[in-house]
């Protein structure tokens, strides 16, 4: 029998508060799994030492030990199946398991609800017309009936929004009623940018004229695109509202209120170029909100799906105003809360396999 301590900058078991200066010890038994024996801070682990009279040597295994963090949202809406095998092929390598996936195709729907993942496959709906809407509406809850039945116990399915105004009024307020209703996921893509915003605050803006090309009797809220989830009642579904750069506090008291998860895609805003307004992490940690991290959109040829380096990408963005504690909970907790999904928790004698490195 062998005891060691892992240390890492960051230590989180999955419930409460990462700590910082804290370590795990660990017993390796020869061919046996190596297990669990405490979690606590390193000073508690130097006396634990001094009360068996040992010395346990301290591996440090770099930036954080947790459970493994969750990509909450991978857009493949463009993918073709052999795209998909290769994320899917790229999301096991490595090591990430719990995941939000974006799809369109029904036969993307059906393989991916055979893999080996845990989370979420969400059909993305799509359908600014109102003419069509209850057309639509049907259309997707027989979909969505078919797809249900291939659910299994790690995988589940919900529906997306790419935007606000990918869907018409009637269908937003039909489909997040359905949502609320069988507490299914439901992600919408709010606020992302600046034209997002100005559409539906001033009626303005770059994407005026596609929505118009679209619905011909469209008329802007005069809302911000939060005020205008609240008054359709949409937040009462408690949607995970994706990118949400473009708010004021107000907006993140309203999210807040409503129960409601954040993604943040660090990387896919500095792809974009879209940092013209700072994503605000610290308004949000500071009224309580849930924020997840995900790598949103990335092209087949990238193929970079490691939710590990948008975590690096936020903490050197926001600088002071995020610590690794708070990003760690929310690549960890966060994730599973985007989800829908119960975070886990590491406990003593648990088996070390279910620590992540990273």
């Amino acid at each position: 029998m062998q005891l060691e301590i892992y240390k890492a900058e960051v230590i989180y078991n999955g419930l409460g508060t990462p700590q910082a200066n804290a370590g795990v010890l660990i017993q390796e038994n020869g061919r046996e799994e190596a297990k669990i024996m405490n979690i606590t801070s390193l000073k508690g682990l130097e006396e634990i030492a001094e009360s068996v009279e040992m010395s346990f040597p301290i591996k440090d295994k770099g930036f954080a030990i947790s459970p493994a963090p969750v990509n909450a949202r991978i857009e493949l809406t463009d993918y073709s199946l052999d795209d998909v095998t290769l994320v899917v092929e790229t999301l096991q390598k490595i090591g990430t398991r719990v995941v939000g996936l974006i799809v369109n195709d029904a036969e993307l729907m059906n393989y991916l609800l055979a893999q080996s993942l845990e989370g979420v496959i969400y059909w993305q709906v799509n359908d600014p017309n109102p003419a069509t809407a209850e057309a639509s509406f049907n259309q997707t809850v027989e979909s969505f009936r078919a797809f249900k039945a291939l659910e299994t116990k790690e995988l589940k399915v919900g529906l997306a929004f790419g935007s606000i105004h990918a869907v018409s009024e009637a269908l937003l307020t039909k489909l997040a009623l359905l949502c609320k209703q069988n507490r299914l996921p439901l992600q919408i893509s709010v606020a992302k940018s600046q034209a997002d915003y100005d559409l539906h605050a001033f009626g303005t803006g770059a994407l005026v004229k596609t929505v118009l090309e679209q619905n011909s009797n469209w008329q802007a809220s005069m809302l911000s695109p939060v005020q205008y989830l609240k008054k359709l009642r949409v937040l009462d579904a408690e949607p995970t509202l994706v990118h949400m750069n473009y708010v004021d506090e107000e907006d993140i008291r309203r999210v807040q209120h409503a129960g409601c998860t954040v993604i943040h895609c660090p990387r896919l805003v500095l792809e974009e170029q879209q940092a013209l307004k700072r994503f605000p992490w610290e308004i949000y940690m500071k009224h309580g909100v849930e924020v997840a991290f995900a790598s949103g959109y990335q092209t087949v040829k990238s193929r970079d799906f490691d939710v590990r380096k948008d975590v690096q990408v936020a903490l050197v963005k926001h600088q002071e105003k995020i610590s690794p504690l708070a990003a760690v909970r929310s690549a960890v907790k966060g994730g599973y809360r985007a989800l829908m999904m119960k975070p886990p928790i590491i406990n003593k004698g648990d088996s070390a396999s279910k620590l992540y490195i990273w």
